[in-house]
């Protein structure tokens, strides 16, 4: 029962939060894109706060999330009411930041779904997977990349993410480690997709950016 009321409270106050950034008809697919990436990353989230054991861990993860929540409906909201179209929705950083955590939490969960309650591939595949996918696509269209060229950026990033899903899945570590290499690899794209939507590559601000994504996951594996 405490479990259930959780999760409805969390679609209570993911509803509310989805009204209150309700921009009217004309602005109906940005609105219902930022709306179910925002959907996506919460749920996401409770799902993987349901495997931590440690309270101090679920406290701090509580804190990291709640941060990167506020941080994205004031961003959504300030561009709501300022009139910057740009980027859609929450803006394209913020969104980033939710796509990883996003990643990072169904990554994980897969992990757990499968050693703790033995669930088959294609289970893991339609809760794991395919959001995290979803997440991908609305990640490359805050940075205003739609049509043709999103769709196919969107396939690339399906044949690779898939790839990764199957293969950290089974990898005999620690969930955490499976989740944050899974989310690297997923902001690793979502990166080379914001280059080739640019038109160029700036290579300093990439190879800086790969440099950071590279230690930080050495740095997990190291741990």
């Amino acid at each position: 029962f405490a479990l259930a009321a959780a999760l409805a409270l969390l679609f209570v106050v993911w509803a509310a939060a989805a009204a209150w950034n309700w921009i009217g008809l004309a602005g109906m697919r940005e609105w219902g894109s930022s709306t179910l990436l925002m959907g996506l990353s919460w749920f996401g989230t409770f799902g993987y706060w349901l495997f931590l054991e440690n309270t101090f861990f679920r406290l701090a993860y509580l804190v990291v999330v709640a941060a990167a929540a506020w941080w994205y409906l004031d961003e959504w909201h300030l561009r709501r009411y300022g009139g910057n179209r740009r980027e859609a929705g929450a803006g394209a950083t913020p969104t980033l930041v939710h796509g990883f955590l996003a990643a990072y939490a169904y990554g994980s969960t897969a992990e757990s779904f499968l050693v703790y309650l033995d669930m088959k591939l294609w289970i893991l595949l339609l809760t794991c997977y395919l959001p995290t996918l979803v997440v991908f696509s609305l990640a490359v269209r805050a940075y205003g990349m739609v049509g043709a060229k999103r769709t196919s950026v969107t396939l690339l990033g399906a044949v690779v993410l898939f790839q990764v899903f199957l293969v950290t899945t089974w990898w005999p570590t620690s969930f955490a480690v499976i989740g944050f290499t899974y989310a690297t690899v997923f902001l690793a794209l979502v990166l080379v997709s914001r280059q080739e939507q640019q038109g160029y590559l700036n290579r300093r601000s990439f190879s800086r950016e790969l440099a950071v994504l590279g230690t930080a996951l050495v740095s997990v594996f190291a741990l």
